[in-house]
């Protein structure tokens, strides 16, 4: 009897196409810039799991928030800024680029901001004979101060990134800042000093 596939080709499956490897992925944090924070993220992939990834940023301290978190209403309207950034590493499970679940650890610049009163308050204040010219004088008293810590993170997540490029992450960390608050005799007591700062990583960007 004769084979039923004599004389056609033998069929088999298409070869399969290996992911296009991307060396490099940009991407911008939306969390950070709902809390003032203006930056992005570059990451280098020069091989396969391993990234090394750079993040520079500019922080903003917004008055009306600052008001908020330290019920100072003589906060002046001055609006702060200073820049940050960190240098890391990661561990990715995905062999394409700066995909699949990561871990790692970066050394980390941040700003953070302490309040001093303005050098002129005082001789305000001591020219007043009432309450109420006493908190008129009071008023745009108070500045915020940036100054800079430094620090380790700890982050891990996932990041996906599609086969046009489009490139999503997300994770969580922990940041732990060595500081001393800078010497200046105006500056106000603080009842809050953080050195360990939980974080949540949301980026988005491309990979190329």
């Amino acid at each position: 009897m004769a084979d039923a596939n004599d004389g056609k080709p033998e069929q088999t499956s298409p070869p399969r196409r290996d992911e296009p490897r991307r060396w490099f992925t940009i991407t911008i944090n939306p969390l950070a810039i709902a809390c003032a924070r203006y930056g992005g993220n570059i990451e280098f992939v020069p091989l396969r799991h391993h990234a090394f990834i750079a993040s520079g940023y500019l922080q903003t301290f917004p008055v009306a928030l600052i008001r908020d978190i330290t019920a100072r209403p003589e906060l002046a309207d001055n609006t702060p800024t200073a820049f940050g950034g960190e240098l890391g590493y990661r561990f990715y499970s995905g062999s394409s680029g700066a995909d699949g679940f990561f871990i790692g650890p970066s050394f980390v610049m941040m700003p953070l901001a302490y309040l001093r009163l303005q050098p002129n308050a005082l001789s305000r204040v001591a020219t007043q004979r009432s309450v109420e010219g006493i908190e008129r004088a009071l008023e745009g008293s108070v500045e915020a101060v940036p100054y800079q810590t430094f620090g380790a993170a700890l982050d891990i997540g996932g990041q996906m990134v599609t086969s046009s490029g489009f490139t999503i992450g997300g994770g969580i960390g922990i940041t732990y800042l060595s500081y001393t608050l800078p010497s200046d005799a105006a500056r106000l007591p603080l009842d809050f000093t953080p050195h360990i700062v939980p974080r949540v990583l949301f980026s988005t960007g491309w990979s190329f």
